[in-house]
């Protein structure tokens, strides 16, 4: 009987462990969309207070010398992200054919209400923008 106890002890104990582990990891709110030329996925991950973007700006075509700098900006209810890089593995954030972009900050309760991201991409004097839909 000691033994049976000890052992739904343990099985609590650990069943406690997952619970506090799970709710450090926090909220991720996944935003995929698309143009002719560009694809995006944006993670917002929510922990406590904080609020953490990552999102990767990727080139869809193969002629990835031809393209040379990319402006982009990310808008939403809760503000907006962006940048300039050139899309190339020799930048700090590029890979070939990627940029890859971090940010914080913004409110909680915006961040969750905020159901799609505009997108806005220029490169060689173009421009495409699209939509970002909450998965």
């Amino acid at each position: 009987m000691r033994q049976f106890r000890v052992f739904i002890c343990l099985l609590l104990l650990m069943s406690f462990g997952c619970t506090v582990f799970a709710s450090e990891r926090g909220t991720i709110i996944v935003y995929k969309g698309e143009s002719e030329n560009w694809s995006i996925i944006s993670n917002v991950n929510i922990v406590g207070n904080n609020v953490e973007y990552k999102y990767t700006v990727k080139y869809k075509g193969e002629n990835i010398d031809s393209i040379g700098r990319v402006t982009y900006r990310l808008d939403s209810i809760v503000g907006s992200l962006g940048g300039a890089s050139k899309l190339d593995a020799t930048s700090n954030n590029s890979r070939a054919g990627k940029i890859i972009g971090r940010g914080g900050g913004g409110n909680i309760d915006l961040v969750s209400k905020a159901t799609t991201i505009i997108a806005r991409v220029e490169w060689n004097n173009k421009l495409e923008s699209f939509e970002l839909k909450k998965q």
